[in-house]
């Protein structure tokens, strides 16, 4: 047990940069989502177009094109 957590340490002390930029690029990513999300339903309201959920923001082409730019 105890060998196990000094091998767990030992790589995440190995791979604590990558380990935060993943981190930080997930965060980002949801905030994208989120974000272009209300955008999104912020356009259709204004045309009278019914709102999109988040889950159905995440299929549409708008959230690939705003992820592709970024």
């Amino acid at each position: 047990m105890r060998q196990t957590m000094g091998r767990a340490r030992r790589r995440v002390r190995e791979n604590g940069l990558s380990l935060v930029l993943l981190a930080v690029f997930l965060a980002l990513l949801v905030a994208q989502a989120i974000v272009g999300s209300h955008e999104f339903n912020a356009d259709r309201a204004e045309h009278n177009l019914p709102l999109v959920a988040l889950p159905q923001y995440l299929a549409t082409g708008h959230f690939v094109e705003t992820t592709a730019e970024n």
